[in-house]
């Protein structure tokens, strides 16, 4: 069975835009006035990079902001300037000239859209199109720069708004600098004054990912469409005829968790007094409801399914044309259809099987090869032997349809949600009734995929609750995936993921060959990720209140996702699988390059355990 790794480790194939029945709305151009003369504007868009693989969509990025700028936010076309593939040296000079065109008590505006990176220091940066991966960390532009491009000018407030991932990975999931070691990933600069703000679309790590149905990356295409009014309100109020900041972000960050998945977690303003700041007033328009937002979410994760699919498909076909063809195929043979049987996705928290085609030949030539051995060797039976008289066949009981005691009559309509409400309550009552566990285990599984079937989501993790803290806790498979829905909820769940991820891990010894490497690897990172992100969290309430008890808390944080991304990363390289995403992870919390090197097992933990069990 095939687990791909939580995050986009694997890079994504790129497919053809998928059919909807309802199309993203288009960020058509508005008509402005040109009447907020005293602002000026800085767009950057770096698509075609030189060195590194490009970022899809950037111009496109670009263009949409543009459009805001002129349309929403009512900028003359004039006070905006566009740099389009830029150096390094064109960046930091129109960082330079640009804030002398803002008047008095105007708005500076700076966007930027394509690759991040990180300098020697850890802190972030923004990479030209010129960039050498040998110096990337010297010729980035940092995002300390843009911020402070504006206190030299007249401008009242500066808005700062970056669609860049940080954390080594293209807009697909790839590696910018295959095999490149990281320094460490300090978190997002947080402004110094209160009249600066700083959005961008990554948090910690993660790749800012493209939105491949609407033609942009999945930050920037909801960022333009909250600013052109389907934020007015997001924040729990009545519409205003204004998109303020905090209103921008709370809708982004719901919109992009709900259509793009969980990994990708933008930024968000803690200071209510930049929260209240309103960015558009013009041309209000409203975006798509609520249940339009379900439909493009449904249709993205059936292309991210699609998408993983083939990727999986595609390796399984590379990997059977390099079989070998003499005495070690027989082994090959048995040892992809082992990886390769029972193959399955993780998308969301939802395991898709996969169909490998080459399977059903490799077991045919597998039983061919089998066959031959046999004859050689001399192991058929003798012709004349006596066969052995065939075992009585079982004797089948006559079940009630109308009850719930036949599982197997039941599990059809379950696995298409279709069980009846009296079938759903018969089965309730026989797992309070029934005294032997192993019942009781048959019946509540029957449940979760009646649950899964019917897409309800909430029920499902509802009754894996159960089912994992009164029934029985000894499957992995299920302790990894609820650990799992539970790491992309909200930050309170992410203790319980842990505990759960640990119960996993317990017994990953039911896991065998490919499956116990690619699913250790891929808890080991789950436990890693939410670490960091309670740490992440434990600092941002520090920095809102400086108490002692919340100091004491970002440190237990911080020692917890320090020592996780380590054995994560201690197993990567054991296993042989990528060790980007644990390295950047390990050095970011851990603060030093010296812990998270290869030289030796970090202080105070365990060595690495063996690729299998």
């Amino acid at each position: 069975m095939i687990l791909l790794p939580l995050l986009p480790l694997l890079p994504l194939l790129a497919l053809t835009r998928p059919v909807l029945a309802f199309d993203p709305p288009a960020l058509d151009p508005q008509k402005g006035t040109g009447r907020s003369r005293k602002d000026a504007a800085l767009v950057i868009a770096v698509e075609d990079y030189a060195s590194i693989p490009d970022a899809s969509d950037a111009s496109a990025d670009a263009d949409a902001f543009t459009d805001f700028l002129t349309g929403n936010a009512d900028l003359p076309a004039g006070n905006i300037v566009r740099l389009e593939n830029p150096s390094a040296a064109e960046i930091r000079t129109a960082l330079v000239t640009l804030p002398g065109r803002v008047r008095k008590n105007g708005t500076l505006w700076l966007y930027f859209a394509g690759h991040g990176g990180i300098a020697g220091d850890g802190g972030r940066i923004v990479l030209p199109a010129d960039v050498a991966p040998e110096f990337a960390s010297v010729t980035g532009v940092a995002l300390t720069d843009l911020m402070g491009a504006g206190k030299s000018s007249k401008a009242a407030r500066t808005v700062v708004v970056v669609d860049a991932g940080f954390g080594g990975l293209g807009r697909h999931g790839e590696e910018l600098f295959p095999g490149s070691r990281f320094a460490v990933l300090s978190p997002v600069p947080v402004p110094k004054d209160d009249h600066t703000e700083l959005w961008v679309s990554t948090s910690t790590a993660e790749a800012s990912a493209v939105y491949e149905a609407a033609g942009h990356s999945m930050f920037t295409y909801f960022t333009v469409g909250g600013l052109r009014g389907w934020a007015d309100g997001a924040l729990g109020g009545a519409e205003d005829g204004h998109v303020s900041v905090g209103e921008a972000q709370a809708y982004v960050a719901r919109l992009v968790r709900a259509v793009g998945g969980p990994m990708q977690k933008p930024t968000k303003e803690a200071r209510s007094t930049v929260m209240d700041w309103a960015l558009a007033t013009k041309n209000m328009g409203e975006g798509p409801t609520r249940d339009q937002i379900a439909e493009l979410a449904e249709a993205e994760r059936a292309r991210r399914v699609q998408a993983a699919t083939e990727a999986v498909l595609a390796d399984a076909s590379e990997v059977w044309k390099q079989l070998p063809t003499d005495v070690e195929r027989l082994a090959a043979l048995r040892a992809f259809v082992s990886r390769y049987d029972a193959a399955t996705i993780v998308v969301d928290g939802v395991e898709v099987p996969i169909i490998v085609p080459e399977v059903g030949d490799a077991r045919a030539e597998v039983d061919t090869l089998e066959r031959a051995a046999a004859a050689k060797q001399g192991k058929k039976k003798k012709r004349g032997r006596a066969k052995a008289a065939p075992a009585p066949a079982p004797v089948v009981e006559a079940v009630s349809t109308a009850a719930c005691d036949d599982l197997v009559r039941l599990e059809p309509a379950a696995m298409i949600g279709m069980l009846t409400n009296s079938d759903v309550e018969c089965l309730e009552d026989r797992i309070a009734q029934e005294s032997l566990q192993t019942a009781r285990d048959k019946v509540s599984r029957v449940l979760m995929v009646n649950a899964e079937g019917r897409g309800d989501t909430a029920e499902w993790m509802r009754l894996a609750a159960r089912h994992l803290e009164v029934i029985d806790r000894s499957d992995p498979d299920l302790c990894f995936r609820y650990a799992l829905l539970l790491s992309r909820g909200e930050v309170e769940d992410a203790p319980t993921a842990l505990r759960w991820a640990d119960y996993a891990l317990e017994n990953k010894h039911v896991w065998q060959g490919p499956t116990y490497v690619q699913r250790v690897y891929a808890l080991l990172g789950l436990r890693a990720q939410v670490a960091s992100r309670l740490w992440l969290d434990a600092e941002q309430t520090y920095l809102d209140e400086r108490t002692e008890e919340n100091e004491a808390d970002a440190g237990q944080w911080r020692g917890t996702a320090k020592d996780a991304s380590r054995e994560w990363l201690d197993y990567a390289r054991t296993s042989g699988q990528s060790v980007q995403q644990p390295g950047v992870l390990c050095r970011s919390a851990a603060g030093n390059e010296d812990f998270c090197s290869g030289a030796a097992p970090a202080a105070g933990t365990a060595p690495a355990e063996p690729v299998t069990p």
